[in-house]
């Protein structure tokens, strides 16, 4: 029996404009996992948001857990699908409030974004913002900031208004 993992149920069409939709389903139907890898990045995507947007935070975490398994496997640790899925998986677990695995998940994808795009790709800024927002909840502001402001400075070079490497603290803006 193929592995499968849980399909969030299509909403019937309510009736009236009015009248709110029915709440989503208590349990859910299992989809094949064969199902999800034969989609394309931007389906996978769709499917987790859904998910996320119900809340339905387990759900999304399963369906890129396997992606994650899958095409890490399949193509190695450097494909940008795992990388960005690692990034998602921090996400998740940031809108769960698990900082130390969102932490986990943002650092590797920070890691492998730096080491496939170089230190000043906007991609590297996107981890160091998720960074720095887990750093911040964890009431850990110094590193918070650094990440902040670095993430700030990689935008600002990419834009031309930089202030020079990324590493810099000052930032590129006049507040």
């Amino acid at each position: 029996m193929p592995n499968t993992i849980p399909m969030p149920m299509p909403m019937p069409i309510s009736p009236s404009i009015t009248s709110p939709p029915p709440p989503p389903p208590q349990r859910h139907e299992p989809i094949n996992v064969d199902f999800v890898l034969e989609s394309n990045e931007c389906e996978i995507a769709q499917f987790a948001e859904s998910y996320i947007q119900s809340k339905r935070f387990a759900e999304a975490i399963d369906i890129y857990l396997t992606v994650l398994e899958h095409y890490q496997k399949e193509f190695g640790p450097l494909y940008p699908i795992v990388i960005v899925t690692l990034h998602n998986l921090g996400v998740v677990h940031v809108l769960q409030g698990n900082f130390k695995k969102a932490l986990y998940y943002c650092r590797e994808a920070l890691k492998r974004r730096k080491k496939t795009l170089g230190s000043n790709h906007l991609e590297v800024a996107k981890s160091l913002c998720e960074l720095g927002i887990i750093y911040y909840a964890r009431e850990d502001f110094n590193r918070g900031l650094e990440a902040l402001r670095e993430a700030l400075n990689i935008a600002c070079n990419a834009a031309g208004t930089g202030t020079g490497t990324s590493t810099s603290t000052s930032t590129c803006c006049t507040c």
